[in-house]
């Protein structure tokens, strides 16, 4: 992977884009959740996640020489709702015994750090290939 390199100057601006979505008269940001403003807000990140190709998880977890399958997730997840309208992933990294939302949900560091690295990898990737203009 290229080392990560952020267009400040294009991330600031999407910064300030979404920051004007729901301002009123006065210049103050009044957006509340489930308005119009809220959704013309998610509407524009939708975008650029779409323009942006997320289905580079895969690719980046095989990288690492990681397992990776494509699933449903039956959790209410917010990319549950997402994909309803816009490309969602999530990178799950295994629970031992497959113990999930229990306080006997165990999962070693060395998974944790191998699904952040891959969240990391597309990241990277996206940057490098200008997806976050």
């Amino acid at each position: 992977m290229s080392a990560l390199s952020i267009n400040a100057e294009r991330l600031l601006s999407r910064i300030r884009a979404l920051g004007e979505i729901g301002r009123d008269g006065d210049s103050r940001l009044t957006r509340l959740a489930a308005s119009d403003a809220d959704t013309a807000g998610r509407d524009q990140l939708v975008q650029w996640l779409r323009e942006a190709n997320l289905e580079i998880a895969e690719e980046a977890a095989r990288g690492r020489d990681l397992a990776s399958k494509r699933m449903t997730s039956g959790a209410g997840r917010d990319a549950q709702m997402i994909a309803r309208i816009a490309p969602a992933a999530m990178i799950f990294v295994p629970s031992v015994g497959g113990i999930s939302h229990n306080p006997r949900e165990y999962t070693p560091d060395a998974d944790l750090v191998a699904g952040a690295n891959v969240l990391l990898d597309v990241i990277q990737r996206l940057a490098a290939e200008g997806k976050f203009q």
